[in-house]
């Protein structure tokens, strides 16, 4: 029997880009996430790659440094990363980053298999999108039906228009939730429109705004596309408060796609109140994982706990 491929760990300026996406694209569970074009911009290049073979298994790591000790942290809006390769070899790319780092709290995609005690089992929604639209809204409950009723007696039948307009949209967001998440910055915002911006330069994302008939905007969300998948990376209303618009988004979304194969992966979330939002459209919660491992100092291990 032949050895488990041993991963090796590659700087950003080293990692053969073309090999690295492709085997990204062609893994069991492939995301956007993952590429070099989305993790440049989100991290600023500052990340590193651990390889098996000839790109047969890769996992993007993101470093950090307190304290003089390297540790591996989530960055905002990367909801899932872990091994794109044959799940089979996440033990040596587990004992490959214990090699080089002494801490790391990192999230893996939902089609890890996951051992031992490390890993916690965390919740995103998911809706299919295989059905056709009317049987997919038999699936709402009563609250979202009755929103979109509304939605459609205040203003008629809206439609989506796509926009490029990220920075709009984000604004948005903050706007409407931003309070509820106080650590993410300005910096971590700025981050996130240069990704959606090479997101759409490479043909993997969608983003809209819910218009009534007479062109006023009630709402907007951008969506960012995987081979299997639509990520859910943010939306909100244009009135802080009024979740119609944000209700018809999502359904004129689901209109949009029903019958295509895809999933709608909501991202979440563990806030009982989004995640009945979410389960209003019929998704179901699916596990994604966290993973934590703390080899620090006796009096900085307890700190992290």
């Amino acid at each position: 029997m032949d050895a488990p491929l041993k991963p090796r760990l590659l700087s950003r300026a080293d990692i053969n880009e073309s090999a690295w996406n492709r085997c990204v694209e062609q893994a069991p569970v492939s995301l956007t996430y993952a590429c070099t074009w989305y993790l440049d911009a989100l991290c600023d290049s500052a990340w590193l790659g651990l390889v098996a073979g000839d790109y047969d298994a890769v996992m993007p790591l993101i470093p950090k440094r307190k304290y003089g000790i390297s540790y591996l942290y989530q960055p905002y809006f990367c909801q899932q990363l872990g091994l794109f390769g044959d799940p089979q070899l996440l033990p040596g790319f587990l004992a490959a980053i214990a090699q080089h780092f002494r801490y790391a709290d990192i999230q893996f995609h939902t089609g890890t298999l996951t051992d031992g005690d490390a890993f916690t089992a965390r919740p995103t929604y998911w809706l299919p999108l295989r059905d056709s639209y009317d049987n997919i809204r038999s699936g709402y409950n009563k609250d979202a039906r009755k929103n979109l009723r509304r939605l459609e007696e205040q203003y008629g039948h809206c439609l989506l228009e796509e926009t490029l307009d990220f920075d709009g949209i984000v604004a948005l967001y903050r706007e409407a939730y931003g309070k509820l998440n106080p650590l993410i910055t300005a910096g971590h915002y700025h981050r996130l429109t240069l990704a959606l911006r090479a997101a759409a330069r490479q043909g993997a994302l969608e983003s809209y705004r819910l218009n009534t008939p007479e062109g006023k905007t009630l709402a907007a969300g951008i969506f960012l596309r995987s081979r299997e998948q639509f990520h859910y990376i943010l939306g909100g209303p244009l009135e802080r408060g009024n979740t119609n618009g944000v209700h018809g988004l999502i359904d004129a979304f689901i209109r949009l796609h029903a019958a295509s194969g895809m999933t709608l992966d909501f991202e979440g979330s563990e806030i009982p109140s989004v995640a009945y939002f979410y389960s209003k459209f019929g998704a179901e919660p699916v596990p994604y994982y966290r993973w934590r491992m703390n080899r620090l100092p006796r009096l900085l291990r307890w700190a992290k706990k």
